[in-house]
């Protein structure tokens, strides 16, 4: 017997597909149903009564350190914190409570954007097995509950290859890799939570652009397309790169563009806006 088959560890995804991201019926369709997806209150004031926003800072920079580690497929980590953010706008929870549901969302998005779940021991395992696999089974019911099951949403990652096609095409793939990076530290900030998606991948594309000294004159563009105002844009792009700043301090950018890189040279340009 002859077995031919290749064990690899490189996950295999979908090329673009030109008859959906060069539709722009279906890129209206994203910016129409983005509102839907957005948390539908700022729950720090209004929900939660022990959770602070440094905590969902903590936990989701650790659900980012769990996605980098498992080499996760780019839309699971921003629709695990669009999930924690919106069940946290349904129910007031424990501050010994978040993690589970942070694992818990980390659980459900991998189910619903990757083509494998993670295994729930492993996400156990990630928590110091202070959570229980039961813990995670119940926790991870109750969320979708609160949600009314509704667990897909229109995330920042959903708009990046979007708006690539239209603005910088020549550069796509350079410019996409470094926005994932800059699109994943900007869900860690609980300042932009309740930011519009297109918003939030415009302007970590614009972040990316000029990092990697890629000409930006199509900034105006990018804001109509999304029809949003230039200065809103300009706003979440400064907050991102000041995340970039202190995110370097722990390097945690270095370990998150290690997944986004494995295929990718540097840039020299690059390089030298990201020491």
């Amino acid at each position: 017997l002859l077995c031919t088959e290749i064990m690899s560890n490189n996950i295999r995804c979908a090329e673009i597909d030109p008859v959906i991201h060069n539709n722009k019926r279906v890129l209206n369709n994203l910016l129409a149903q983005q509102v839907n997806s957005l948390p539908n209150c700022d729950y720090f004031i209004r929900i939660q009564t022990e959770i602070k926003p440094f905590m969902r800072k903590v936990v989701t920079s650790w659900m980012l350190e769990v996605c980098e580690d498992q080499r996760c497929e780019v839309p699971v980590f921003p629709l695990a914190v669009n999930l924690l953010d919106r069940f946290l706008c349904a129910c007031d929870i424990k501050r010994n409570q978040l993690q589970l549901s942070g694992a818990a969302c980390l659980l459900i998005a991998s189910k619903t954007r990757q083509y494998a779940a993670f295994p729930i021991d492993l996400l156990c395992y990630y928590t110091d097995n202070s959570v229980t696999p039961d813990d995670l089974k119940h926790w991870e019911l109750l969320i979708m509950t609160k949600l009314g099951w509704r667990i897909y949403a229109v995330t920042g990652a959903d708009f990046i290859d979007h708006l690539l096609i239209y603005c910088w095409p020549e550069s796509h793939a350079q410019i996409r890799n470094h926005a994932h990076t800059l699109l994943s530290l900007a869900c860690t900030e609980p300042e932009l939570m309740q930011t519009k998606s297109s918003s939030l991948a415009s302007a970590a594309l614009i972040a990316a652009a000029r990092g990697l000294k890629i000409k930006e004159n199509v900034f105006n563009k990018l804001c109509n397309i999304i029809d949003t105002c230039t200065e809103e844009v300009e706003l979440i792009v400064q907050k991102i790169e000041n995340a970039f700043l202190e995110a370097c301090k722990s390097m945690t950018v270095v370990q998150i563009e290690d997944r986004y890189m494995q295929n990718t040279p540097p840039a020299s340009s690059y390089d030298v806006f990201y020491i």
